[in-house]
């Protein structure tokens, strides 16, 4: 943005490329949202001693979704839990995956036991889709089946996959976006009552029955605090541009913000 701002200072015409390498740093931190994570931390210690639950950040765009959900993230991998997104599929190959890059070959071992026991015949059915899976239990994919076959196999994979020493959380991000198939898999799947240590979490829709969690805007007190912070990050380098000082460059900015060193 400032090498934006330096090239119109001399060519005012000129119309500008964009950089995407070169972005407008801002504080990674929450602001405002001390309630919700509470309700988090909350179903978080539960899911620990054994509980389930279905939550849903229920916001629009930009009021914090995705920063809560990676503040949980870091607690979940810091206890030793395991933290899946991007979709059904893509957050089991990463556990599976994680399952391969941690365990020792014994440890390896115990897991391929448990759940080869699970998943039984529809062990091979599964590692059509995971090939992961068949890595781990050793196996090649089989043949095809229903697809209400399929979805018995994932529920089995993900009762093989949550035990009480590391519990799992499901985060699906922009679930409204999600396809009809992804949709019904993740509604099985949720619906599911022995998946014990499990907290499903999703943003942008939710599950049947899930606990809605509400997100706002900042009020007038955050957003401010939020731009102080912000200020502190760039105003040194910014204050010598001049546009930024013009009135209708600032807006409803408050000029305390941009003196902030």
């Amino acid at each position: 943005m400032l090498a934006d701002l330096d090239a119109l200072e001399q060519q005012p015409q000129r119309l500008l490329e964009p950089r995407l390498g070169e972005r407008f740093r801002l504080p990674r931190r929450l602001y405002g949202r001390t309630d919700q994570r509470q309700i988090l931390l909350q179903a978080w210690a539960e899911v620990r001693q054994g509980g389930r639950a279905v939550l849903w950040l229920d916001g629009a765009e930009g009021t914090g979704k995705t920063a809560l959900a990676e503040d949980l993230a870091r607690i979940v991998w810091e206890a030793g839990g395991l933290f899946l997104t991007g979709g059904i599929r893509a957050g089991l190959s990463s556990a599976l995956n994680h399952l391969l890059r941690q365990q020792d070959d014994s440890q390896l071992c115990l897991w391929r036991e448990r759940l080869g026991a699970r998943l039984g015949r529809n062990a091979g059915l599964l590692a059509t889709v995971l090939p992961e899976l068949g890595t781990l239990l050793q196996m090649e994919p089989g043949a095809g089946g229903s697809p209400e076959r399929l979805q018995e196999a994932f529920l089995c994979l993900l009762r093989g996959l949550c035990i009480p020493s590391r519990p799992l959380v499901f985060f699906l991000d922009d679930f409204q976006r999600a396809d009809s198939e992804e949709r019904q898999l993740a509604e099985f799947l949720a619906g599911d009552l022995e998946s014990d240590g499990l907290l499903w979490l999703t943003a942008g829709a939710g599950l049947e029955g899930a606990r809605a969690i509400p997100l706002a805007g900042l009020s007038v007190g955050e957003l401010s605090e939020w731009l102080t912070d912000a200020a502190v990050h760039q105003a040194p380098q910014m204050r010598r541009h001049r546009r930024l000082r013009q009135p209708q460059v600032l807006g409803q900015l408050d000029d305390a913000v941009l003196a902030e060193e």
